[in-house]
């Protein structure tokens, strides 16, 4: 609820939208107009939308562009998936979203008594992309794709979150991407110290959660 999210009605004409209604199951909202940013240019041919709501997203043709946040925040006793990219084409006020990345989910566990309380996950990639500018073709397969100026690296920030004996997940948003072996490092920042291991080599596909089991010792 009160999500927000970018509706276009001209190629630089971003109009932001606030989701006012959420179905039982939470499967579709309803949304509504509160403001617009950008100035008219050419009509879209169709209705597009973007979530979540960027102000500076700009879209060409079929292509949006958009970011992936190099910095992305952790929400306690809560998922925070508002970092997810997703994307809509329609010709009507109807939408239907598709996942324009993916998600690392962390569970991060303890096997030892001690008291640890996590601060931030950084993962770094030696050969791929993983933040900053987007651009996500919806003619296509509306995957979110990293423009050669981004970041090789990500942060979960703001945890702050002593973990307990049971474990908590942390979900870091991404693109769709193939890593090597010996690809992408974890770097796990306590206040008692930092955890860094490297993940072997796996495939994160478009709009799927690869999950990641790491026990502290």
């Amino acid at each position: 609820e009160d999500d927000l999210l970018t509706i276009f009605t001209k190629t630089s004409h971003n109009r932001k939208y606030e989701i006012s209604e959420l179905s039982d199951d939470r499967s579709s909202a309803t949304f509504s107009f509160v403001s617009y940013t950008g100035a008219d240019n050419t009509p879209v041919t169709a209705n597009y939308a973007l979530y979540p709501y960027d102000a500076e997203a700009t879209i060409s043709g079929n292509v949006i562009t958009t970011t992936i946040a190099t910095e992305q925040s952790y929400v306690k006793n809560s998922t925070n998936l508002s970092y997810a990219l997703m994307v809509a084409k329609s010709d009507n006020t109807t939408f239907t979203f598709s996942n324009a990345g993916a998600l690392i989910r962390f569970k991060i566990s303890k096997i030892v008594p001690d008291s640890f309380t996590l601060q931030s996950i950084t993962l770094t990639s030696t050969a791929n992309k993983l933040s900053g500018e987007v651009t996500i073709d919806t003619s296509a397969d509306c995957k979110a794709v990293v423009s050669s100026a981004g970041s090789n690296s990500v942060t979960l920030a703001n945890i702050d979150t002593a973990i307990p004996d049971a474990g908590l997940s942390f979900y870091v948003s991404l693109p769709a991407t193939s890593f090597d072996t010996d690809d992408l490092t974890a770097t796990i920042t306590f206040k008692e110290g930092v955890k860094e291991f490297v993940l072997p080599a796996f495939e994160l596909a478009q709009g799927k959660i690869k999950t990641v089991s790491y026990s502290i010792a």
